[in-house]
């Protein structure tokens, strides 16, 4: 179910971004029709303004907003995963950005539901994934190493055997 959500948010975020630059176009194309006609004034521009630039621009900021926190969830899945940094200093170090960004945006995905099983652990600072998943890991000798292609997260199974990514839910 979270990996759905999480492709559905993806997915949003791509139609409003493109429904953007559709509103955006036919705000354009109105503008030439009406100074081909010599008829552009200023009602029929503020016209324009409101039924396609308004729209359009909220479409393209609200898609470009989800499009964001999508790819700054996976990067937080890959840091995760791979360096086992869970702290939000060190998330925060590692992608670069200000600490209270991080504890406000990875505590909204949280909140979100954006992770499966995923809780804030205030006291000391960071984000605990897992629960259920994190026991049935096997044994570090007989893992194979494979990569979510859900979220990017580099997972550890024993061959021929399934494993519940524990950072998205997909199942492999």
């Amino acid at each position: 179910m979270v990996r759905a959500k999480v492709t559905i948010k993806s997915m949003m975020g791509i139609v409003l971004y493109a429904f953007g630059f559709f509103f955006m176009v036919l705000a354009a194309i109105a503008v030439i029709a009406f100074f081909q006609e010599n008829r552009f004034t200023s009602e029929i521009a503020t016209t324009i303004i409101i039924i396609f630039v308004a729209p359009g621009t909220a479409c393209i900021m609200l898609g470009n907003r989800i499009r964001r926190r999508i790819k700054r969830f996976k990067q937080y899945i890959f840091i995760i995963s791979t360096s086992g940094i869970n702290s939000f200093e060190g998330l925060a170090a590692q992608t670069m950005q200000d600490t209270a960004f991080v504890k406000k945006d990875i505590s909204s995905m949280v909140m979100k539901k954006y992770f499966a099983s995923a809780v804030i652990d205030w006291q000391n600072n960071r984000i605990l994934i897992g629960g259920a998943n994190a026991a049935a890991t096997p044994p570090v000798d007989h893992a194979v190493t494979t990569t979510c292609a859900s979220c990017g997260a580099v997972l550890k199974k024993a061959p021929g055997m399934p494993v519940t990514c524990e950072y998205c839910g997909s199942v492999y």
